[in-house]
């Protein structure tokens, strides 16, 4: 049987089986139904037992930090945003109204930062119910990237379109030794955008957080600007000077939202080397008083050069004349000098020269696809009379 047009069913009375309702009815809405529970927020950096500077991120995180959407995976329109509230240093709480019977996906997200939802990541009920919810954070990376003219016309020189940030988290263990741990995702940076200027400010978003055991290792996030996509090269006579945050944490009695990590300017550095030290005098086929000279490297550091090593070859020496490794000393910022002995008894004459040490690229720590480096002296020279 059928209702008729406009008739209504008696108070208690049913449709029977088979029934249709009539043209123009409607059905009530579902009934929306009440989620609820805790947030739980994991994935703090946490560096305090590693030394000054490094300490807990001890920010409480507040309900008007997190976007908490539960997202209808039947129909994209139904996006629910949840009531938070606030709770102690790690865990809030909250509500959201749902509709029954119907699966949803739970998201959250800080400012521009996601947080991967670890437990709770999914929902469906069909009456008010309770559903807890651990997310882990994330953090912003910050850095500038510094291209000056000169660098810039060296890599349109060498045809270079873009350059590449490259973040790499690291942990130092207790042999000192350093291991890669996960890999940032690879930042591609136009050479167009410093067409008008020499900097370019770098975010990168979502990257996990710096924890570690403070008690066994120290955790840090190295960057690298690379005109590679896989691998750290730089232009001819340069280097790729990284840049390291281990520090991160407030100690502030009022804490304060910290998302960001600031790493130091990335930019490609050019290797220079210079020659010093006393000048070299003597006369042919007489033996010469040994006289030390040092060569220092700047924004590198020596490789397989070893106390002994006879480098003669680095040098433009009268026939008779042979230079060695005296010592090596490791100088701040990248920065390594070799102490050299001149020794011998010259069978030529010379005229007094500037004394030059032209450097294996093989000797030199450094991402260099250019040639040996030249390292020249100001006023050393060498005069074999």
């Amino acid at each position: 049987a059928t209702t008729a047009p406009g008739a209504t069913t008696a108070p208690g009375a049913t449709t029977a089986p088979g029934a249709t309702t009539a043209p123009g009815a409607t059905t009530a809405p579902a009934t929306k139904v009440t989620v609820s529970g805790a947030i739980t927020i994991t994935g703090y950096s946490d560096n305090s037992g590693k030394g000054d500077g490094n300490k807990i991120d001890n920010y409480k995180i507040k309900k008007s930090d997190l976007t908490v959407k539960l997202t209808n995976n039947a129909n994209e329109t139904d996006v629910v945003t949840a009531d938070v509230t606030d709770g102690a240093s790690n865990t809030l709480s909250y509500t959201a109204e749902v509709t029954p019977n119907a699966t949803y996906t739970v998201s959250v997200k800080e400012g521009d930062n996601t947080y991967p939802v670890t437990a709770g990541d999914s929902v469906n009920v069909s009456k008010n119910d309770t559903l807890n919810i651990t997310a882990k954070r994330t953090y912003t990376l910050t850095s500038t990237v510094k291209v000056p003219a000169a660098v810039k016309a060296a890599l349109e020189e060498a045809n270079v379109k873009n350059l590449y940030v490259r973040f790499d988290r690291k942990k130092i263990n207790n042999s000192s030794e350093a291991v890669d741990l996960v890999q940032v995702p690879t930042v591609t940076i136009p050479l167009t955008e410093f067409a008008s200027a020499e900097e370019y400010a770098l975010t990168v978003n979502n990257v996990p957080a710096l924890n570690v055991d403070a008690a066994t290792t120290d955790v840090y996030y190295k960057a690298y600007l690379s005109t590679s996509e896989s691998t750290n090269a730089a232009p001819a006579d340069y280097v790729t000077l990284g840049a390291n945050q281990n520090t991160i944490g407030t100690t502030s009695t009022t804490p304060t939202a910290l998302t960001t990590l600031s790493l130091q300017d990335l930019q490609f550095a050019k290797v220079t080397g210079s020659v010093k030290g006393t000048n070299i005098t003597g006369n042919a086929n007489t033996a010469i008083t040994d006289t030390d000279i040092t060569v220092v490297i700047s924004n590198s550091t020596f490789e397989g050069v070893t106390v002994g090593d006879d480098v003669t070859s680095w040098f433009e020496l009268p026939d008779g004349l042979s230079a060695k490794v005296k010592e090596l000393k490791k100088g701040k910022a990248a920065n390594d000098t070799a102490t050299i002995t001149i020794s011998g008894t010259p069978t030529e004459t010379k005229t007094a020269t500037p004394l030059t040490a032209t450097i294996p690229a093989g000797k030199i720590v450094a991402a260099l696809s250019g040639p040996a480096l030249t390292a020249t002296a100001s006023s050393t020279t060498i005069t074999i009379e």
